[in-house]
């Protein structure tokens, strides 16, 4: 008997297959049978539609995306589940790229079913850019951005410094220029 059973809807990849196999319910479970080998279905897109916790483990009960009526049970370390998005909204501000260790430019949010590798952060490094959306998702928070007037993609917020958009006059030691607020600063400094 599980020790918890429970209606659980995410969408996810089969990514792990090594050492793990298909069952007709959780494996461990009274009529459970094997289905086939993991391996047959390495780096489907997923529908899970149940959780069951048993003292075997943690699994999922899911259907490929493409045949949603064949439904079977995989233990949960062999799927990688995507992030939801729980808010994707407009959002306009001025930002240098600032931090690019660890971080990487995506087409969406980060570990999305769409989610495709644009560039390495280091590329806009240094880079002044207009964030146009931002999106919240399990992980984390994200910025879409555009550089030189085109939309690039979507960043990780901790890889970017914001520049504040309403601050008091700056005025440059280096050239005694007054500007009448922190952008105009950045762009005549970095000219």
């Amino acid at each position: 008997m599980p020790s918890t059973d429970i209606a659980y809807s995410r969408t996810g990849k089969i990514t792990n297959t090594s050492g793990h196999a298909v069952w007709t319910q959780p494996c461990g479970q009274i009529n459970s049978t094997l289905k086939g080998p993991a391996s047959d279905y390495l780096n489907k897109e997923i529908t899970i539609w149940r959780k069951v916790e048993n003292k075997r483990g943690t699994y999922y009960q899911f259907s490929e995306t493409k045949t949603p009526n064949i439904k079977a049970w995989l233990d949960a370390r062999a799927i990688t589940l995507y992030d939801q998005v729980h808010f994707n909204e407009e959002y306009n501000q001025m930002a240098v790229i600032s931090t690019v260790i660890g971080h990487a430019v995506w087409s969406t949010p980060y570990l999305q079913s769409d989610s495709k590798l644009i560039a390495p952060a280091s590329n806009y490094e240094g880079k002044r850019v207009e964030i146009i959306r931002r999106a919240k998702t399990t992980r984390s928070i994200y910025y879409q951005f555009s550089y030189d007037n085109k939309v690039i993609g979507w960043l990780d917020t901790r890889a970017f410094s914001l520049i504040p958009s309403n601050t008091a006059m700056v005025i440059s030691n280096s050239t005694n220029d007054i500007f009448s607020n922190i952008t105009d600063a950045y762009n005549k400094k970095t000219l």
